[in-house]
């Protein structure tokens, strides 16, 4: 499903560019090369994007209700849809508004990418104080004895922990997680309440050390770098594209700064996006084999690393044995390998 998903959205976005859906609905409506014949096109792609997308998602409701796992009210999910939407439109114009400007700027590739690579570490920054608390409730972690064991955990790794909170997973999942995110002062792991409810503290410490090896090896930062090292090439890419004559000809654009050539733009990205797939799947498998390491040398518990490994891959029916295909773009490693990984450690200890 995810593959049809993925499948119609490219055929609908190709469709768009070869079709001149922009220029004509432009040209159409009069509305001119300015803000808001930018902000109409913006709006039509993200629209464009949740048609698509939408049937999807409720099938997806379904399926995870089938399977146990998602506690979601038809009401939640459709309030979730909105508040995605809005944001998206919000996000989406604002992005286009501030690429039509610069695009009248000579060498303009070069100001966007500055520009797009600070916008990117901007919302990594703001995105876990300002737009998750939009779609979650966040609380600290309140368990005295499991705060000072984590802050163990820290004094070892070396990190100074900013915060460390538990997010109400369980209003729409049964699922089990933890993650890092953000940027400066919002730095933070956040652990799903499930988490906390089915499981040990010996098995928690294994996921806060595991989060706290992303901490301390930069891991957010690094995937931040390589975005914005992508985002370079890919606006000479679109400019020598949008620059070219025959391409305005055929893609019925007049050049960067047509609010038409935003439809260009996404097709570009979405391609790119794409190709580099493989290799972002690559090394995030790498930074989590890293922090799965850090987690077994911090905690020395690799029992409690492997039960939890297996109890996990069981709980949430993870797939053991992926294709070569799904691994390629797998963004961890299968529970098989955890497990090995964990024999590794503990032999050569």
């Amino acid at each position: 499903m995810g593959i049809l998903e993925s499948a119609i959205g490219v055929a609908v976005l190709a469709g768009a560019v070869v079709g001149r859906v922009a220029p004509r609905m432009v040209a159409r409506l009069r509305l001119g090369h300015g803000a808001f014949a930018v902000v109409a096109v913006a709006a039509g792609i993200v629209l464009a994007g949740t048609l698509i997308d939408l049937p999807f998602g409720a099938w997806r409701l379904r399926y995870e209700r089938r399977w146990g796992f998602s506690r979601t009210s038809t009401a939640q999910w459709a309030s979730d849809q909105i508040q995605e939407l809005i944001l998206s439109v919000v996000l989406g114009i604002a992005a286009a508004l501030a690429f039509a400007g610069v695009t009248r700027l000579a060498h303009w590739w070069l100001v966007a990418w500055v520009g797009g690579a600070l916008l990117l570490a901007l919302l990594v920054m703001v995105a876990p104080a300002v737009i998750s608390p939009l779609f979650n409730h966040f609380r600290p972690l309140h368990d005295p004895e499991l705060r000072a064991r984590t802050q163990e955990l820290a004094d070892r790794a070396g990190v100074e922990i900013r915060s460390v909170l538990v997010m109400d997973a369980s209003r729409r999942t049964a699922k089990h997680n933890a993650y890092f995110t953000g940027l400066g002062r919002t730095k933070r792991v956040v652990l799903w309440d499930t988490l906390l409810a089915d499981y040990e503290p010996a098995a928690t410490l294994v996921v806060l050390a595991h989060e706290l090896g992303h901490w301390r090896r930069r891991h957010v930062l690094r995937l931040l770098g390589l975005a914005a090292v992508g985002l370079g090439p890919a606006l000479f890419v679109l400019d020598r594209l949008l620059s070219a004559a025959g391409a305005q000809r055929a893609l019925g654009v007049s050049g960067a700064t047509d609010p038409a050539a935003l439809v260009v733009a996404v097709a570009v990205a979405v391609v790119l996006q794409a190709a580099a797939l493989p290799a972002l799947g690559w090394c995030s498998r790498a930074w989590e084999r890293q922090a799965d390491l850090d987690s077994l040398e911090l905690t020395g518990d690799a029992d409690a690393f492997a039960a939890l490994q297996r109890d996990l891959a069981l709980r949430n029916l993870s797939d053991l044995a992926p294709s070569r295909w799904a691994y390629l773009l797998a963004s961890h490693p299968p529970p098989p390998e955890r497990l090995a990984l964990a024999g590794r450690h503990l032999r050569s200890a």
